[in-house]
């Protein structure tokens, strides 16, 4: 009987439209879920970006038959359909949801049809989750509650770096976790109550 919140990041946020059952849930809190369109990236982040891709990948691939970037440090390891469609969709603007693969090679799924209230968070110093990639990806996205923004920043919260995976880091504790708890608080105020 207990209520049904989500949290998401990255993404883990973007696939929450391939769930087959959004019944029951009373809201979301999202972090850092946006489209992974490389033009909409900083030009230092997208050559990082384009040499994973179009370097790294197809030479990993080729020496072993997936991507080992873990060795390296950067990211887990890949199998190679997955980061070749990866990288596909990261040269669409509408990432997935592009015309080219929505539909066809990617399920329609439920993005149209969530019935709970969405809140994202996204910082102003994360390269993939930006002011112009965040908009784009939930423009695609419709609820029957609403889906809200909230922008932070470091200097804000008095911080060097936030980025794509601050919200995880222990010393976020207090400035960060909190906003998110806060959030599903609310989602949970505005349940109505059954008997």
């Amino acid at each position: 009987d207990l209520p049904l919140l989500l949290f998401a990041h990255s993404v883990g946020g973007q696939q929450v439209g391939f769930m087959n059952n959004h019944e029951g849930y009373t809201g979301m809190v999202g972090f850092a879920i946006s489209t992974g369109y490389l033009s909409h990236m900083p030009i230092g982040y997208r050559l990082i970006s384009i040499f994973f891709f179009h370097i790294f990948t197809p030479i990993s691939i080729w020496l072993t038959g997936y991507v080992k970037a873990k060795t390296f440090g950067i990211m887990e390891n890949l199998p190679k359909n997955v980061a070749v469609e990866w990288r596909d969709w990261c040269m669409k603007a509408n990432y997935f949801f592009d015309k080219k693969f929505f539909g066809k090679t990617v399920p329609e799924g439920s993005f149209k049809r969530i019935t709970y209230p969405i809140h994202v968070f996204w910082t102003t110093d994360d390269p993939i989750s930006n002011k112009r990639s965040v908009p784009t990806f939930w423009s695609n996205v419709t609820s029957d509650e609403s889906i809200s923004f909230t922008k932070l920043s470091p200097n804000a919260l008095n911080v060097k770096k936030i980025g794509h995976f601050g919200f995880f880091k222990k010393s976020m504790k207090f400035m960060l976790w909190s906003k998110g708890l806060d959030n599903l608080d609310k989602f949970l105020d505005n349940k109505p109550t059954t008997i």
